[in-house]
């Protein structure tokens, strides 16, 4: 499968290879500030992941991240643990309604309304009378969300 997060100012899409983490950017600063790093600095231009360590700085709150990109960042924990929780769940919930018998369109949407709700997943609806075929199946896409 492919995941590809469109980047909160919308002028990235970027194809997710690693895992994707959370992190208070407090933590990474006081991390850095006793080693007295400058990460402005030319001479760290090859440090793996720099550039997030540099948007990092000038940033409060928290992130969402993989090694090296900065995907969101967010006033609070909890609102990047929804988001995080967003995107495992385009990964997770791929789901299939398809009656046993024929049914009005009307009745089968409102059948994959209750359950989604019930269920908090995506589900896809069939009807026998269609044939319906995945087009790029292994690609999910996710937009970041501003706030």
């Amino acid at each position: 499968m492919n995941l590809w997060i469109r980047s909160q100012n919308k002028e990235q899409l970027i194809k997710i290879n690693n895992e994707i983490t959370i992190a208070d950017t407090r933590s990474i600063k006081k991390m850095l500030n006793p080693l007295n790093i400058d990460v402005t600095n030319s001479e760290y231009d090859k440090v793996d992941g720099i550039d997030i360590i540099r948007d990092v700085v000038n940033i409060e709150g928290y992130i969402l991240a993989t090694d090296k990109l900065l995907l969101g960042k967010y006033e609070s924990e909890e609102r990047a643990l929804e988001v995080l929780d967003e995107i495992q769940n385009k990964i997770n919930s791929q789901y299939l309604l398809k009656p046993k018998k024929t049914m009005e369109i009307p009745i089968i949407e409102s059948a994959k309304n209750y359950y989604e709700e019930l269920n908090n997943i995506n589900i896809i609806t069939c009807d026998d009378n269609f044939e319906i075929k995945p087009i790029n199946a292994n690609v999910i896409i996710y937009e970041m969300p501003k706030e």
